[in-house]
């Protein structure tokens, strides 16, 4: 995991020198608009479940809920409103359990997400490489999994969608390497909070922390 880490801001920066002579002669890559996808993965994590303000992961679940690893992809789009501001929109998909759930081979739980960005920017080689802070805030919906609905169904509780907030900051660098073509790399730490609710009156609260990292595509127009 820690080669991989290196990896990816390497390639981007290997990208940069080679295409250098070439981001002399070409004078713009790509407009204000910028939409994009990519892979994101969130680790290192747990999770705190309370009710009334107690945490109940080892009274209800009988065990600590660290998290495996959460993957999924992330769609923006950001618009440039002044010449080092961006901000715009983004969805997320995610897939996330702990690793008791990892350990009996329980599917993941799904996690959308409806965000609002901002993200400060410093651009460089014609605006052709940005690097830039973004912060990501907005809506959490978290779907339980079939195996996860079960486990609660043992206990004779019947667990329903939960909602909540999600708040990111991220550190990146992003790269036009053809036009208004380009990939970016951003890593920095994410935060979930979730309201869950259950019969038969249950109501328990999610949080989890989680450093973050994304990798993907983008074109400006």
């Amino acid at each position: 995991m820690n080669r991989f880490w290196i990896q990816i801001p390497l390639a981007v920066l290997l990208a940069t020198i080679f295409t250098l002579p070439a981001h002399a002669r070409i004078k713009s890559f790509g407009g204000k608009l910028q939409v994009g996808g990519n892979v994101g993965l969130a680790f290192a994590g747990d999770t705190l479940i309370k009710q009334n303000g107690t945490d109940i992961r080892k009274i209800f679940f009988g065990y600590d809920t660290d998290l495996d690893v959460t993957a999924g992809m992330n769609f923006h789009a950001v618009y440039e409103v002044f010449k080092y501001i961006d901000v715009g929109g983004q969805f997320n998909f995610m897939f996330f359990r702990d690793k008791q759930m990892k350990k009996a081979g329980d599917t993941r739980n799904s996690l959308v997400e409806f965000n609002f960005i901002v993200r400060g920017k410093y651009g460089f080689l014609n605006d052709a490489l940005h690097i830039y802070l973004s912060f990501p805030i907005g809506l959490s919906i978290s779907i339980p999994s079939k195996d996860t609905k079960n486990n609660f169904k043992n206990a004779n509780i019947t667990i329903k969608t939960g909602a909540g907030v999600n708040l990111s900051v991220l550190a990146g660098i992003d790269y036009a390497f053809w036009k208004g073509l380009g990939a970016f790399f951003e890593m920095g730490y994410r935060f979930v909070y979730i309201n869950n609710k259950a019969d038969p009156n249950l109501e328990y609260e999610q949080l989890m922390s989680q450093m973050a990292m994304n990798f993907g595509m983008f074109y400006r127009f």
